[in-house]
């Protein structure tokens, strides 16, 4: 038992001798000590507030009260860093031999306020400066020339950061961290935690030679840095050199969300940065007061693609007082495209980057559906592009592309392009261009065949009825001024033009300035809105437009010609060419001049009776051709029609239906030139595929039978087959009625009956005479 009991004699001695040291700690000595370190290294002012009190357990040393370190003179906060507390552990064997030798700090609750001020002068700049009341004696400062520390402790601190030549701030809160200054050794081991805007963060790091690194010299580093999901990593040489770093070191960084990142330091992030993700960097950092110097390759992925790149920086040795610096870049979407990019960059310059970039993509289509940009044009267009010129990107976001050279498709235009990143983005251009083939970009897609020919929709089955859509229009606002030598249109030919166009919350509007067209020129505007449903209204002017190729082209009708002007204010609405042609709403007027109406002789027709029904073939000449016109619902209505011809003159009206491609149509003779035997109106009827001139008959019949005609031989043989005809039916519009009756029960045509048995009876009673007519002179 007597081995027990010399035991806990030891253990209650060492008891004893242990509380005997705490109350014979020099506490002042100590808090003093650490007090002249921190004031040597930072050249500022350390005031310590509250009693020292000795602490046994866990560790052996004294503990503060509040801790202040004084600010810049310039800055805002009045301190640098307040603490709520410190505690300073001591080595019990340095102790015991009557030293005092500090083995571990423990910073309570710091918080720290990091200012750069407009010039770019910041507080963390300490000179560290000596006076004589703070060097202290020679001993002391040798014992402290290498200090070491085997643990030092932040617990729950903050860092608030603010710089006032761009106004951003941030903040960092429950920092936990330790610094480790192994004795013996020059390497010092750092661990730090925090909170940034929300984030969790983490810093490791290792300085090979941290002493050398505070005189000025230079010292292996190695570690990373952690934010998020993204890391940064680094491993090479630093110093602070005369008060300059210096740093020669590899880098790589993985940032999982790249708009994410830049949302967390404050930045705004452009939409078209959400869609890349899983950025790896690698490459090589060298900074010194001689110059700045940095490459990397990089690689990830945009939206499903593969993307991979290099970078360059380079700055000369002003490049910290006036920040420019030479910039490459290289950018390419696999199987997509890729950006080239060699110019300056720097805020100290108007332009925030200048230089000359080079864009070319194999599908564009694809590209822009990447960045979220639907076209919605034709298939087959939007396949490549080639832009080249010189770009200038401003402080505000602002880019101007100067000298530029687009290439989209097969067209080339050249000129000026500015671009503002607002909400929509918002495109002001002024473009020049030789010949523009736009004729892919307005065809109908369900027009067109397996072969790539665009077939007639029009022709015998009426506009086309497959949905068509324009969109894109509201992906952003635009002025632009285009010019152009020649425009093919596909369904038209545009000789020299020029317009300007306003594309506002998907409504374009353009200017047509000057637009040349069969052999005249239109001006005017025309307004056109995108989406399922395209809709449209025009005022314009075309003047000397020659009348043929004008109709033939947009309304499939190849029976008039002459030169003149034209007046149309229209509207329209619909999801197919169909819908749009038989919505087509407004008013205009016409006014040409020495022209025809082929496949029909008027003049013929209305001056003698042979001519009535066999003027089918040859034209009708005419001086001139006026008239306005109403449209409603794709029905064009006409009551003024002047037309002049050099044997006669007349007045017409009807309606022209648009959309169903069909004409009800009456031409009167108001003056006939001498030698003209009769003057009877003469009817334009049917579709215009088929379209049938025909006089009107009942008048014609009853001048016959009222021997109102010039009695002539062929008067006279008229007269005499219309008594046969009528006593051979005795009643022909009974039996014509009878006729179609049995007709129709054979052929089970419902569809034949949609008009009135009376209507169809009289028009066969017409034929039926007018066949009888024309016998007369076969």
């Amino acid at each position: 038992m007597r081995w027990l009991f010399r035991i806990a004699v030891a253990l209650v001695a060492c008891v004893i001798v242990a509380v005997g040291l705490l109350f014979l700690l020099p506490t002042d000595r100590i808090g003093q000590l650490a007090s002249d370190q921190l004031e040597r290294q930072t050249g500022r002012k350390l005031t310590l507030s509250g009693d020292f009190s000795p602490t046994l357990f866990p560790t052996l040393g004294v503990k503060t009260g509040a801790i202040t370190v004084s600010n810049a003179d310039w800055a805002s906060e009045p301190l640098m860093i307040a603490a709520k507390g410190a505690t300073v552990g001591v080595n019990l064997s340095a102790l015991i031999g009557g030293s005092v030798e500090v083995e571990t700090f423990e910073l309570l609750s710091p918080v720290v306020y990091l200012e750069r001020d407009e010039t770019g002068r910041a507080n963390w700049e300490l000179t560290g400066a000596l006076t004589e009341e703070t060097a202290g004696t020679p001993q002391e400062q040798s014992a402290s020339a290498q200090p070491s520390l085997e643990l030092g402790r932040i617990v729950d601190g903050d860092v608030h950061f603010r710089d006032h030549s761009t106004g951003s701030s941030h903040a960092l809160s429950g920092i936990n961290g330790t610094v480790s200054l192994p004795k013996g050794t020059t390497t010092a081991q750092i661990e730090l935690s925090g909170d940034l805007n929300g984030f969790e963060g983490a810093v490791q790091a290792v300085l090979g030679d941290w002493p050398a690194l505070l005189d000025n010299g230079i010292s292996t580093v190695s570690g990373s840095l952690k934010l998020g999901g993204d890391t940064l990593g680094f491993d090479g040489n630093a110093g602070l050199g005369d008060g300059f770093p210096t740093v020669d070191a590899a880098l790589s960084a993985n940032v999982s969300d790249p708009a994410g990142t830049a949302v967390r330091f404050g930045l705004d992030a452009p939409d078209q940065l959400v869609a890349l993700s899983d950025l790896a960097l690698e490459g090589k950092l060298l900074l010194s007061s001689a110059g700045v110097f940095t490459q990397a390759s990089l690689k990830g992925v945009y939206g499903k693609t593969p993307m991979t790149g290099r970078l360059s920086v380079t700055g000369d040795d002003s490049w910290l007082e006036t920040p420019e610096f030479e910039v490459e870049s290289f950018v390419s979407l696999q199987g997509m495209g890729d950006v080239d990019f060699k110019g300056r960059a720097g805020q100290a310059r108007p332009n925030l980057l200048s230089g000359q970039m080079l864009a070319r993509f194999s599908d564009l289509r694809g590209t822009l559906r990447l960045a979220g940009i639907e076209t919605g044009t034709p298939k087959g267009t939007f396949q490549t592009a080639k832009l080249d010129g010189n770009l200038r990107i401003a402080a505000s976001g602002k880019a101007r592309l100067k000298n530029v050279e687009i290439t989209l498709d097969q067209n080339v235009v050249s000129g000026e392009i500015a671009f503002r990143p607002q909400d929509p983005p918002y495109v002001e251009a002024t473009l020049n261009a030789g010949k523009l083939d736009l004729s892919d970009y307005i065809a109908d897609n369900a027009s067109v065949g397996a072969d790539g020919a665009g077939t007639d929709a029009s022709a015998g089955s009426g506009w086309s009825k497959e949905p068509i859509r324009l969109q894109g229009l509201d992906a952003i606002d635009a002025d632009v001024a285009l010019s152009a030598t020649s425009v093919d249109l596909g369904v038209s030919q545009l000789g020299k033009t020029l317009i300007n166009a306003r594309l506002r919350d998907g409504l374009l509007a353009l200017d047509l300035r000057d637009v040349r067209i069969f052999q005249g020129a239109i001006t005017g505007s025309v307004t056109l809105r995108g989406g399922s449903s395209v809709a449209f209204e025009t005022d314009v002017i075309a003047r000397d437009v020659e009348l043929e190729p004008l109709l033939s082209q947009l309304l499939d009708m190849d029976r008039l010609r002459g030169t003149g002007t034209t007046k149309l204010s229209l509207r329209a609405q619909g999801g197919s060419v169909h819908e749009i042609m038989t919505s087509l709403s407004g008013n205009g007027s016409v006014k040409f001049g020495n022209g025809a109406i082929r496949g029909i002789d008027l003049a013929a027709m209305m001056r003698n009776l042979k001519s009535a029904f066999g003027g089918f073939e040859g034209a009708t000449e005419f001086t001139s051709l006026d008239g306005t016109f109403s449209m409603e619902k794709g029905v064009l209505q006409n009551v003024d029609l002047s037309l002049v011809s050099p044997l006669f003159r007349a007045a017409g009206k009807g309606s022209v239906d648009i959309g169903g491609q069909a004409m009800n149509y009456v031409v009167t003779p108001t003056r006939l030139s001498e030698g003209a035997e009769f003057s009877v109106p003469v009817m334009i009827t049917g579709p215009w595929q088929n379209l049938k001139f025909r006089p009107d008959l009942d008048k014609l019949l009853n001048l016959l039978l009222d021997g109102k005609l010039k009695d002539n031989a062929d008067v006279q043989r008229a007269q005499e087959k219309l008594k046969e005809v009528k006593e051979k039916l005795k009643d022909p519009e009974a039996a014509l009625k009878a006729k179609l009756r049995k007709e129709l029960e054979r052929r089970n045509a419902e569809d034949d009956a949609a008009k009135s048995l009376e209507e169809q009876a009289k028009e066969k009673l017409e034929d039926e005479v007018g066949n009888a007519l024309r016998k007369l002179f076969d």
